[in-house]
């Protein structure tokens, strides 16, 4: 006989249903370990983009990053109270992280130096992770 038996069609069945389910655990880890490197990389890169803006003197202004809930702001001016919105650009951030640390960071017009350093720590579904701005302008992260 070449065809196959109902056990046998069930048996390949159960077989690739519990593979299946024995991956979706390490898939879904792999989805959050992307998600918090992602989100990481993008605030350090908004971090360096308001530094280098600060430090060509761009629009002749300080520029810097500020973090809100569920997102965080690029922005010109000396704070973010006193910045021009106009110039914001805002990064949505999932409303389910966390934000603790320094609120915001200010570079200086002509240096990028901060005008204070601090720490950032961020955490949520997919992980926590800290960011370094160190009072000479490093940018790090761990």
């Amino acid at each position: 006989r070449s065809a196959f038996s109902a056990m046998e069609i069930v048996l390949v069945v159960a077989i690739m249903a519990l593979i299946f389910a024995a991956t979706i655990p390490f898939a879904y880890r792999f989805r959050n370990q992307q998600l918090h490197e992602v989100l990481q990389t993008d605030f350090v890169q908004v971090l360096r983009q308001a530094q280098m803006r600060a430090l060509h003197s761009e629009q002749g202004d300080d520029w810097g990053v500020k973090v809100l809930s569920g997102a965080f702001v690029l922005y010109r001016g000396r704070s973010y109270s006193n910045r021009i919105p106009a110039f914001d650009i805002r990064y949505r951030v999932h409303e389910s992280v966390a934000w603790t640390g320094v609120p915001e960071v200010t570079f200086r017009r002509g240096s990028g130096v901060p005008f204070t350093g601090g720490t950032l720590r961020f955490s949520g579904p997919s992980g926590s992770g800290t960011i370094l701005v160190n009072t000479v302008g490093g940018i790090f992260f761990e």
